[in-house]
């Protein structure tokens, strides 16, 4: 069967065969020396931007949904947390919303549930975390996202670029192009290739 992970889309209301599911995905990767980055809620569940939302989450609700997810993973040594799910954290667009008051709630939840696994947050494409969410307590490192709209992404320059920021924190690519897929989300574009997918995972690293 299917299962929802919430009963009526209420934080406040997981599914337990849901996360019984999880708890066997954990297991699984666990057996195989594997590190889950485990996403509480994708991003549209926030700030719907693009995708299906609906929206769900508050300040208040995203704290004791974080609690409930982070006593549940509280003692697993394979999970690194990762808010966000391919959204900004502030959006420009949108006259400078900020949405970090929810993510920051369901971090803080996700600690006083007693995880204290590292934390991250995943940005939207050609993006980064750090111009808004560097200083936050609970961000412990940076990440970017290289993304799908061209296949030779400056990367090098945000890695750069946050580590030149105080303090230092450590930076990863979140998202690079993904092998098979048009370039751009274009049909009429290249794919991706297996050379283009190299590339950009060794850029940043260097």
């Amino acid at each position: 069967p299917i299962y929802l992970p919430l009963i009526n889309n209420d934080p406040a209301q997981p599914v337990e065969a849901y996360f019984e599911h999880v708890d066997w995905v954990l297991d699984a990767l666990a057996q195989r020396d594997m590190v889950a980055g485990l996403l509480p809620t994708w991003g549209d569940k926030v700030h719907p931007k693009w995708g299906e939302g609906p929206i769900i989450f508050t300040e208040d609700n995203a704290r004791t949904y974080g609690e409930y997810v982070g006593r549940r993973y509280a003692d697993r040594e394979n999970v690194v947390w990762i808010l966000g799910g391919d959204r900004p954290a502030v959006d420009a667009e949108e006259g400078g919303k900020d949405f970090r008051p929810i993510w920051r709630a369901m971090a803080a939840g996700i600690k006083s549930g007693g995880s204290d696994q590292l934390m991250g947050y995943h940005p939207r494409g050609f993006d980064r975390t750090s111009p808004t969410l560097h200083h936050e307590d609970w961000l412990d490192f940076n990440a970017i996202q290289s993304s799908h709209s061209k296949p030779d992404q400056p990367s090098w320059t945000f890695i750069e670029e946050d580590y030149a920021l105080e303090p230092v924190k450590p930076t990863i690519e979140m998202e690079s192009c993904y092998e098979d897929i048009p370039v751009d989300f274009k049909p009429d574009n290249r794919r991706f290739n297996a050379y283009d997918v190299r590339k950009q995972a060794y850029r940043p690293v260097f």
